[in-house]
This record gives structure tokens, sequence and C-alpha cells, in this order.
């Protein structure tokens, strides 16, 4: 009978692999779901619009109508999305010993891939209506994606500090 993980006791470097691809994805989700409220009400938009947008993806502008419900959804898919984006970093990671030994510079890189592919590959592609941002936040937007979704995936998939190299 083995005993259960001391949860308590657990830092980032000895959880599980699969625990830290789980706490990358909630990490980098929360960061950048918090980054996109914060800017887009700057801009008079509501907070509830930000997951409904993100649910738009998916069940189109029947999701401005859904309230509660749509913003639910929309936030289990940015999650998941964050989530999905830490297991394929977690993959590369494991093929590429570049990305093992200097993971703030392909965090950083990761997190411009994450940006372009979303950007200009998935949101086209999905059933939202969007229209462009205005310049501020398309620029924030980019380092957002660089220090607030990459880096901290790769700092929670690579946590051990002698593979952390500037």
């Amino acid at each position: 009978m083995t005993t259960p993980p001391n949860f308590a006791a657990m830092t980032i470097a000895n959880m599980p692999k699969y625990w830290r691809i789980l706490a990358a994805g909630f990490a980098a989700g929360s960061l950048d779901l918090a980054y996109a409220v914060i800017a887009w009400t700057t801009q008079g938009v509501g907070p509830i619009l930000i997951p409904q947008s993100i649910a738009s993806g998916l069940i189109g502008s029947a999701a401005y109508q859904g309230g509660a419900a749509t913003a639910l959804l929309g936030a289990m898919l940015h999650f998941s999305m964050a989530t999905a984006m830490a297991f394929i970093f977690y993959q590369a990671a494991r093929r590429c010993e570049f990305i093992r030994l200097k993971p703030l510079w392909s965090g950083a890189m990761f997190g411009l891939c994450c940006y372009a592919a979303m950007n200009y590959i998935v949101v086209p592609l999905s059933a939202a209506v969007v229209s462009p941002p205005p310049g501020v936040i398309a620029i924030t937007d980019i380092a957002a994606h660089i220090f607030l979704v990459g880096i901290p995936i790769a700092l929670f998939v690579l946590p051990q500090p002698s593979t952390v190299v500037p």
C-alpha cells in the first residue's frame, strides 16, 4: 500500500510531471485571464464578456446571451487551452535539450508561438466574431503571452534551478 503524497510539503520541483503541467496551465490561464480582464475593462468592456468571448469561439455570438453559463464555459475552455499549451511545452522540452537548458528564453519564444497560433490559426478557424483590438492592447497582448503565458509555463514545467540558465 502506497502512502498518499504530502501536498503540504510539495514544491514545484518535486511535483509529479503531470501535476506540474496542470499547475502550469492553471498559472498561465489565471495570469492571462486576469490580464485580459484588466486590459479590456480599461476599454469599457465588462469582465463577464471576456470569458464569453472565449466561449464564442465554440458557440458563436450566442455566447453573449448565455450569462454566467457561457462565461463558465469560456473559462473552462481557456484553462483547457492553457493546460494543453503546457503539455505541448513539456513534450517539446522532453525532446529538445535547448529548451531544458534555456527555460526563460524558450518560454518567451513559446509565448510568442502561442500568441501566433491563437491569433492566426485558432481564432480565425473558430466561430468567434472578432475585431482587431486597439493598438495598445495588440502590443500588450504579445507581451502578456511572453511574460504571463510562455515564461510561467516554462518555469512550472522545468522548475529545476540547475537548468535555469538566463
